[in-house]
């Protein structure tokens, strides 16, 4: 009868484990969504409608969107912040990519076209993060 309910208080949107968590969300989604782009990349090699030579713009391309759509999911919500949580995701998602190209084949360095990837990955993740943070209200005079 008597029974009080607490308030729920909210923690800052800074703390780490709020921030880490994002950085995983939007790293997850962003590796997808590249993962998705490379597949329709190699598809469009293997019809013909891309020539091989083409294939490094491509990549760049998968790598600006994936970091893009990863980025904008980690500052959805909570958009404070949003210009270092997009590079963050841009940079986990280079560094997913790299690793994994290591791991699948010897030739996989930062010489051979590494930097380019690094440089769109990062690019995605902070256009994201720029277009994701809350914009100042306009004062009326």
């Amino acid at each position: 009868m008597g029974t009080r309910t607490k308030k729920r208080v909210e923690e800052p949107s800074g703390t780490w484990l709020d921030v880490t968590s994002r950085l995983l969300k939007g790293s997850v989604v962003a590796l997808l969504a590249t993962m998705l782009c490379l597949f329709l990349g190699a598809c469009t090699v293997s019809f013909g409608w891309l020539k091989q030579e083409q294939i490094m713009g491509a990549v760049s391309g998968a790598c600006v969107l994936g970091g893009l759509i990863g980025g904008l999911v980690a500052v959805r919500r909570k958009p404070a912040g949003a210009l270092f949580i997009g590079l963050g995701v841009g940079v986990i998602l280079f560094f997913v990519l790299m690793t994994a190209g290591m791991l699948m084949h010897e030739g996989s360095s930062l010489e051979n076209g590494g930097i380019g990837i690094f440089c769109a990955c990062a690019c995605g993740g902070a256009i994201a993060g720029i277009f994701g943070r809350k914009r100042k209200k306009k004062h009326k005079r």
